[in-house]
């Protein structure tokens, strides 16, 4: 369990409901929807002090307070996710609403029943919530004046930099991140968090800020912090290529010129084997998709959430959960019936397999998923309009060629 301070503060464009359909933008936030991020913002301001500290946390004096805090924290969420009317058509801010309201409600009920260590470690979480939705594409305010001051003086440089990333203090965290990246003792104590930090503020480099210039620095800096591991500067290596090669790159223009340079890019991230080595392609592809996801509607709505998907995939390290099985799932039900859907489906199911790590374990606890999928799988699957009545042969009854590509002839014999 990584222990981190706790903050969630400025909060002002995570929500939605979590939909099946393409939901109406609003034009602008509602009176409701500000006052209820105040809110937010405003339970949380109080929790820090407590929630930075296990044993101000744990502390009995303090128990009203924080009991207090934490069911506003759990109300305000819940009407969060419920809001009927998003500023954003993109399903990844409903998906992170949803999600998030699960959370502090775990984080309320586990303190009422007096599991505080529970509570505390589902508040930890706030703040991955808050930087997921940020960082997904260039959306809403940034730098803006807070009127309180960060109490981060305390904290370790990675903290510091996602506490100044949750409350869209964007320049204030690459600034500190450009000195971060070549820290050697936080890198040789912590290099996974080390590494983990430096692909969030790489997200906001690329998918927010479209800076190209600053993210080369960043990627330069990693490869030369002679005390990261291998691994990581082998990593920041294939960041460098890959953004050498984007500063060459012309700027696409129109829709259909995204779409299908996402596509090649999350090509090119399939190719190796290693997810983090594909931060970069990823990224790109990532924010061009979750642009598209604002205005495409039907067929075209679901190919991006297909892509969207699979690009999903290469970003778990920085994703809340499993992102990809929820494009996958949105892409079946925005298209249902249709060669897409049963290829969306395809992914999807193997996505669960592999992060059910302890399905071996005890094979009952995969009836849920197995459950869910089988709806999808009807979903999914293409009605034959000119045969009897039944399913076509689908995408997953095919024989392989000798390529590994889908064929009704089957696998010839040697």
């Amino acid at each position: 369990m990584r222990g981190k301070l706790v903050l969630l503060i400025g909060v002002f464009l995570m929500v939605l409901i979590a939909s099946c359909a393409t939901p109406e933008k609003a034009p602008q936030a509602s009176g409701q929807w500000i006052n209820n991020m105040h809110r937010l913002s405003q339970a949380y301001l109080n929790l820090m002090p407590y929630a930075a500290d296990a044993k101000e946390y744990f502390d009995p004096k303090n128990r009203s307070v924080i009991a207090g805090n934490l069911k506003e924290l759990r109300e305000v969420s819940a009407q969060i996710s419920k809001d009927p009317q998003p500023p954003d058509a993109d399903p990844v801010i409903g998906y992170t609403s949803t999600r998030f309201s699960i959370e502090m409600k775990q984080a309320q009920t586990a303190y009422e029943m007096n599991d505080l260590p529970l509570s505390r470690f589902s508040l930890s979480h706030a703040s991955d919530y808050c930087i997921n939705c940020h960082t997904s594409i260039n959306r809403g305010s940034r730098d803006f004046p807070v009127a309180w001051q960060l109490p981060l003086a305390k904290l370790p440089p990675a903290l510091k930099i996602e506490s100044l990333m949750a409350n869209r203090q964007y320049a204030s965290a690459v600034t500190l991140t450009q000195s971060f990246v070549w820290n050697k003792v936080a890198v040789q104590t912590h290099p996974r968090l080390w590494q983990l930090t430096m692909e969030r503020v790489m997200a906001l480099v690329i998918r927010v800020n479209d800076d190209s210039a600053t993210a080369l620095q960043l990627a330069t800096a990693a490869m030369n912090n002679e005390a990261a591991p291998f691994y990581v500067r082998n990593d920041a290596a294939a960041w460098f290529d890959d953004i050498k090669a984007w500063r060459k790159e012309k700027v696409p223009q129109g829709d259909r010129a995204k779409l299908a340079l996402a596509k090649k890019l999350v090509a090119q991230a399939s190719v190796r084997p290693h997810m983090t080595a594909n931060l970069v392609p990823s990224l790109r592809a990532s924010a061009l998709l979750h642009d598209l996801l604002q205005r495409a509607k039907g067929a075209s709505r679901a190919e991006v959430l297909y892509q969207a998907g699979l690009v999903g995939q290469s970003l778990r390290d920085i994703n809340l959960g499993y992102l990809d099985q929820y494009d996958f799932e949105q892409c079946i039900r925005t298209l249902p019936h249709s060669d897409l859907a049963e290829t969306c489906f395809v992914e999807l199911e193997t996505s669960v397999r592999d992060s059910n790590l302890f399905v071996d374990l005890d094979p009952g606890n995969a009836y849920a998923s197995d459950t869910w999928l089988a709806g999808l799988r009807q979903l999914a699957e293409v009605k034959d309009p000119e045969g009897p009545p039944g399913w076509k042969t689908r995408i997953w009854d095919y024989n392989l060629d000798e390529n590994g590509q889908p064929t009704k002839k089957g696998r010839k014999e040697f």
